[in-house]
């Protein structure tokens, strides 16, 4: 064993041999490891980090670590320093303690999973959330983001003209409004398509008509109407509405500013030539939104034929 050497005075003991100089040291080390500071005085505490720094033979003895957080244990590390451990069953996220299962204040799709990460918000996938969507249902969780099912009418879907809905079919003697429905346009992607078919007579007269009515508030809904001969051609005049086309087929449309009501009156022409005079054809209804606004509130259509013009 290597011992201090002091140049003061002298003292023998049975087992050793120590030389002081009024706190002055002059060996660089003891049989434990640690070491002293040459020709320097003795520091007055220990701190955490490996070193005997007072000299006394024991280590860290004077080491304060702690963080002040409930979720942790903290202890000396010796030369790496004080350490911190966070518990098994909580979290430690941007300096914040949670408890493992605790979610998020301002969004309970996230939550301290403490099994998948101890220092990151984990998904909550699965739980019940709260999208705060009027027109959303069964809203959960996912990847972190609350989702609610839209709150889709019993016609979906129906986005398109080859997906419109058969409503039947109607004669010139069946009076108008022959049938009415409801549905609603949400979300806002969502576009309605119906259709009906008439049956000329001879001697007839085949005049379409669609109203579009209850339409929700702060919405602005377009109606169409187009309608398609049995015959290779045909034109339309526009009763009610403007001229529109969709997909080469004629028809009109209705675009009253805001939740206004909405209707359509056709007087359609085919090229059935004489002696074959024969209007019958598909009528096809296209309601969509005329702004980003959306609504799963219903409106009402009624539809039919209506040889007489709108009072």
């Amino acid at each position: 064993m290597r011992v201090p050497v002091c140049v003061a005075w002298l003292a023998i003991t049975f087992t050793s041999v120590v030389l002081y100089a009024q706190d002055q040291i002059f060996a660089d080390g003891f049989e434990d490891g640690s070491t002293c500071f040459a020709w320097s005085e003795t520091a007055s505490s220990d701190p955490c980090d490996g070193v005997d720094n007072d000299c006394d033979l024991s280590i860290d003895e004077d080491a304060t670590c702690g963080d002040n957080l409930w979720c942790t244990y903290d202890y000396c590390g010796g030369v790496i320093g004080c350490q911190t451990s966070i518990n098994s069953d909580a979290c430690l996220i941007s300096g914040v303690c949670y408890s493992h299962g605790q979610t998020m204040s301002l969004n309970d799709c996230l939550t301290c999973n403490s099994a998948a990460s101890q220092t990151a918000w984990s998904d909550n996938d699965g739980f019940e959330c709260d999208d705060g969507e009027d027109c959303t249902t069964d809203d959960r969780c996912l990847g972190g983001v609350c989702i609610g099912d839209p709150i889709l009418d019993q016609f979906e879907p129906n986005d398109s003209m080859a997906a419109s809905v058969d409503l039947g079919s109607i004669d010139l003697s069946d009076p108008y409004p022959f049938d009415s429905f409801n549905a609603n346009i949400y979300p806002t992607t969502d576009t309605d398509w119906f259709r009906y078919y008439i049956d000329d007579t001879p001697d007839g007269d085949v005049r379409p008509r669609v109203e579009l009515t209850n339409v929700p508030p702060n919405t602005n809904y377009t109606l169409c109407a187009y309608f398609e001969c049995d015959e290779p051609a045909g034109s339309r005049d526009c009763l009610d509405g403007s001229a529109a086309s969709y997909g080469g087929i004629p028809g009109c449309c209705s675009t009253n500013s805001g939740s206004l009501n909405e209707n359509v009156h056709l007087d359609p022409s085919c090229d059935g030539g004489f002696p074959n005079f024969n209007d019958s054809g598909t009528v096809y209804i296209r309601i969509v939104s005329a702004t980003s606004a959306t609504s799963c509130s219903n409106y009402i259509v009624e539809w039919g034929h209506d040889y007489y013009l709108k009072d």
